[in-house]
């Protein structure tokens, strides 16, 4: 993550930490897991680059968005901000998206499908904003 724009001491834009030519696997416990201690911890934002992004039909446990979050952000200098957040956290761009959903999926699935399918163009963002 940079900071893109600073728009005054207490105000600031940062960019997405990347994660790009990846696999990842939107219904794998182990992928969630990771990616949520990502986003709790020092990158809030994430963007998927040039990835493989699987669903099989199965439960999605991800940070899906920050609703009036505050988290502690690490600086340069070891400062730390409280930073707040609102706003999707995953955003994909340029990625191939491979489904295999074999049954109906849960709800977290379903929502996440209707949302990546109602979606057009090189970049999609979780949940649809």
């Amino acid at each position: 993550m940079r900071i893109t724009k600073v728009i005054d001491p207490h105000k600031f834009e940062i960019s997405e930490g990347l994660y790009e030519n990846c696999v990842f696997t939107l219904d794998s416990a182990r992928d969630d897991d990771r990616i949520n201690a990502i986003l709790s911890g020092s990158t809030p934002l994430l963007k998927f680059k040039h990835c493989t992004i699987i669903y099989k039909g199965g439960p999605v446990n991800l940070i899906l968005a920050w609703k009036n979050q505050t988290i502690p952000m690490q600086f340069g200098g070891g400062q730390v901000v409280n930073t707040a957040f609102n706003q999707s956290t995953l955003n994909f761009e340029n990625c191939i998206f491979v489904f295999s959903i074999p049954n109906a999926p849960p709800p977290s699935g379903e929502q996440i499908t209707r949302t990546l399918l109602a979606q057009n163009g090189p970049t999609l963002v979780l949940p649809g904003s």
